[in-house]
């Protein structure tokens, strides 16, 4: 008899010592998989805050490409007036020949280039030498805190004053055309409009003519791609520049 109560006693106590080990090694295991779930946690966290940030930084990078889109079409549809503007001053790219236009306090300055072979096509044989020749006449001007981008610093300074505006007549005109009037259009402070052709410029000629147009607020290339030139007046009225060029 009391060899079964040992025995029972023995069991019981062999049960406990189980139900102990198996509750320490569930507790355990909790542990272990809460441990993990929370890492899991920390890591999905992480992601969806590096996500985030990628989302940010490509819808940043989008907004700047739109931008600079933006910034490039207005450029391009102001190609035939000045090109950059800085306080007093304005560049424009002569056309169809290489060259800049420079106007400073008033005054313009000219810079014909020999980069293009249109100058003898266009203007007849001769005037590439020509151009070469009348180069060594330029002189040299500093138009303040302004670099303009070329090789050299000398100029053709022009017989104008007081001008608030250049453009470019027919900047994208057939380069085949005859009798081409290629050339810069000068706005000035009193509504009158100077001109002077790529062909006066190549010979070394200063000397602008002022054409017979008053009350002209405004110059813009339209129709055919923007090869037709016009004058504007305060009325809105529209007039073909090369009507008043002989």
């Amino acid at each position: 008899m009391e060899n079964k109560k040992n025995i029972g006693i023995s069991l019981s106590t062999a049960f406990l010592i189980l139900a102990l080990i198996i509750i320490v090694v569930m507790v355990c295991y909790i542990y272990i998989q809460r441990t993990n779930l929370d890492e899991e946690i920390a890591t999905l966290e992480n992601n969806a805050i590096n996500m985030e940030n990628t989302i940010n930084n490509l819808q940043g990078k989008i907004d700047n490409m739109s931008n600079t889109t933006e910034s490039e079409e207005e450029t391009n549809n102001t190609t035939n007036t000045a090109t950059v503007e800085e306080n007093n001053f304005a560049v424009l790219e002569l056309s169809p020949v290489g060259g800049i236009a420079v106007l400073y306090n008033g005054e313009v300055y000219v810079r014909v280039d020999d980069s293009t072979v249109n100058i003898d096509y266009i203007y007849g044989d001769g005037k590439y030498q020509t151009l070469v020749k009348t180069r060594e006449s330029y002189s040299e001007y500093q138009f303040g805190s302004l670099t303009v981008n070329n090789n050299s610093n000398k100029w053709l300074k022009l017989n104008v004053s007081n001008v608030k505006a250049i453009y470019n007549n027919e900047y994208g005109q057939d380069i085949s055309s005859t009798n081409p009037k290629y050339g810069i259009i000068m706005l000035n402070e009193d509504n009158t409009v100077s001109y002077i052709s790529i062909s006066d410029l190549i010979e070394g000629n200063t000397e602008t003519i002022k054409l017979d147009a008053n009350n002209i607020t405004d110059v813009v290339s339209e129709d055919n791609n923007g090869y037709t030139t016009y004058f504007v007046d305060n009325n809105g009225n529209k007039e073909d520049v090369n009507n008043y060029i002989k």
